[in-house]
């Protein structure tokens, strides 16, 4: 995947355009799961719920790598 037009200043934000592509390779990679019920075929994909297809201990991790005490201690898990 292309690098983020925002990777050199953290305080941009992205465009939809660069958000579009972030969701559509969390989707491709299962990550996320895009909803596909008869209602939401109506709706534009962009439009529709989205399902965090990973464990919660996964999640907790890669947080903590990233954010480190922060997110640890804002979603109070591994106290």
């Amino acid at each position: 995947m292309e690098a983020l037009a925002s990777e050199g200043d953290p305080s941009r934000k992205p465009t939809p355009e660069e958000l579009g592509l972030v969701l559509d390779s969390l989707v491709a990679s299962r990550a996320l799961i895009v909803e596909d019920s008869l209602n939401a075929i109506r709706k534009p994909v962009r439009e529709r719920k989205v399902i965090l297809n990973l464990e919660q201990v996964e999640v907790e991790r890669v947080l903590s790598d990233v954010g480190g005490r922060q997110w640890v201690n804002v979603l109070g898990f591994g106290a």
